[in-house]
């Protein structure tokens, strides 16, 4: 073999094993791979609270019903939407001057349960209408008269 020959297959030789060590650290470019985690804790949602009071200066008689303005408070950091109100299976009470002579109040929601679609932001206090949203029967009591009533309600939400 000539020396000139012996130098081109030495040339070839050293390209072909460039090119592979070189291919193979471009693929191994394309193909890396690696593992990472993340981790958190899930926060909790905290039950927003109402209140209702019928409107300043408005009473209910026997066969009436009135609005409900009820005010939500969300004591959560985000936001969220009331989407249902109804009432409790705590009874309806009513103030301690007027027990005796009012058992049966006649006293209640109206037409529960109500679809609503309150939102609040977090943090956040808002007062709401439920229109025609309690009543009483005419089956109140005489020794209800002046009484005030309690008519325990319950809210539903979900973050908005």
């Amino acid at each position: 073999m000539s020396r000139f020959k012996h130098r081109r297959l030495v040339v070839a030789a050293a390209v072909t094993v460039g090119l592979l060590t070189g291919g193979g650290v471009a693929w191994g470019k394309f193909v890396s791979s690696g593992f990472a985690s993340a981790s958190g804790v899930a926060g909790t949602i905290q039950q927003p609270t109402a209140t209702g009071v019928l409107p300043f200066g408005k009473k209910l008689y026997p066969g009436v019903k009135r609005d409900i303005r009820v005010t939500v408070t969300n004591p959560n950091d985000f936001p969220v939407t009331v989407f249902r109100v109804d009432k409790s299976n705590l009874p309806v009470t009513v103030d301690a001057a007027h027990a005796a002579g009012c058992v049966v109040t006649g006293v209640s929601l109206t037409n529960p349960p109500y679809a609503v679609f309150w939102n609040l932001s977090a943090n956040a206090t808002r007062t709401f209408q439920l229109t025609d949203g309690m009543r009483m029967s005419n089956d109140s009591q005489n020794g209800c008269q002046g009484a005030t009533f309690t008519v325990p309600i319950t809210i539903s939400a979900r973050t908005a």
